[in-house]
């Protein structure tokens, strides 16, 4: 692998060929015109210039390259080279956009029944920047819990006995009797953790529940309902950010990184 290739900015119907071509640096002067490149096989030791591969630039000529059908392997032979020359963050990008265009083309090849699953895996998947960016699921996790609190805290405000209940027993015994032995005192924020956090019990979520009886009133079976739905959605949105952070961290999500 000797020598260099250097790509400037050219005019249609130009069509360059590099295909399965190989050399030890590869210049480019962005941007090019993806459409008349074929990069397919393409190899190469170095960049010219690695901070190009930041500028979205070079993602939109591996995306319009080899007539705008997708191939790992450009995608695959970029990110081994910066990440080589130790430019992590512009080899995370692409490694980023690589599993993107994956979910995009398995989408358009899908049938209707399964267009809409891969979606859904689509933008579960942003949520930890296809296994690059856990920290949006971190991010995710802390505004859900803070939106929960202050649910939690407006509802209760004029006195959590009003609106939450003794998880066993009688909806309605916390009126007119104390707290069950062994109960801890109502906490919203620790309310709203532990419904959230599928793996930690504080015992709040297995001591308390909301109050849903028609006895009191419309208003406040609207609200048992809603605060119930708020539960369930704390505690579904935990078990998927939960799930995408243990593939994230094991590696499941990032295959790129051993692929050969």
């Amino acid at each position: 692998m000797k020598g260099a290739i250097h790509l400037r900015a050219f005019h249609r119907p130009a069509h360059v060929k590099l295909a399965h071509s190989s050399a030890s640096v590869l210049n480019l002067e962005l941007p090019l015109d993806g459409h008349s490149l074929e990069l397919l096989g393409l190899s190469y030791k170095t960049l010219s210039d690695p901070s190009q591969a930041d500028d979205d630039l070079m993602l939109a000529l591996l995306r319009t390259s080899d007539g705008g059908r997708f191939f790992p392997q450009p995608y695959r032979q970029l990110f081994r080279v910066l990440r080589e020359q130790g430019h992590a963050e512009e080899a995370t990008k692409v490694a980023m956009a690589m599993k993107k265009q994956e979910f995009e083309q398995a989408k358009s090849g899908s049938t209707w029944y399964r267009r809409p699953f891969l979606e859904i895996g689509d933008r579960l998947s942003w949520f930890i920047g296809y296994g690059y960016r856990p920290s949006r699921a971190f991010v995710a996790a802390a505004l859900m819990m803070l939106m929960g609190w202050a649910i939690y805290e407006g509802a209760t405000s004029h006195g959590f006995r009003l609106v939450m209940a003794p998880a066993s027993g009688d909806l309605l015994a916390i009126q007119d009797k104390g707290l069950p032995i062994g109960t801890p005192p109502f906490n919203p924020f620790i309310y709203v953790v532990d419904q959230f956090l599928p793996i930690i019990d504080f015992g709040q979520a297995s001591s308390w529940r909301p109050i849903v009886t028609e006895k009191r009133g419309h208003q406040a079976w609207v609200l048992g309902n809603f605060l119930q739905a708020v539960d369930w959605g704390l505690t579904t949105a935990g078990w998927i950010l939960s799930t995408l952070l243990l593939g994230a961290a094991s590696g499941v999500m990032r295959r790129i990184d051993s692929d050969a």
